[in-house]
């Protein structure tokens, strides 16, 4: 199976993105197609990995999705010392670009009331 190169892809109406969430803040795409997903790549050696949702935004955009998920496995279960639960525990959040805050850096302007 060939890589999925982000420069390739184009815009379609029915584009759909996963983001999977891992911890310490990196975030990766997954194209779905025909029930599988593919790993997002940058180029042919790099997969397309961010730090922030914002970023992830930014390179996204210009395909506009027509849907977009957050995907995340919480471990909280096995961190305060339980056993693994049988039942799947990922969450899977609709986002779009509409609900992501502006790609402005606002960290060195006051908010606003």
């Amino acid at each position: 199976m060939s890589k999925v190169i982000l420069h390739d892809l184009h815009s379609q109406d029915q584009l759909q993105v996963i983001i999977d969430s891992y911890e310490g803040g990196i975030y990766q795409a997954f194209l779905c197609e025909d029930g599988t997903e593919n790993l997002i790549w940058l180029d042919q050696d790099k997969p397309l990995k961010t730090r922030s949702l914002i970023e992830m935004r930014d390179q996204l955009d210009p395909l506009r999705p027509a849907s977009m998920y957050l995907r995340q496995q919480s471990a909280y279960d096995e961190m305060v010392g339980l056993p693994a639960r049988a039942a799947d525990n990922t969450l899977m959040v609709p986002i779009f670009p509409d609900h992501l805050p502006p790609t402005a850096d606002t960290r060195t302007q006051p908010p606003t009331p």
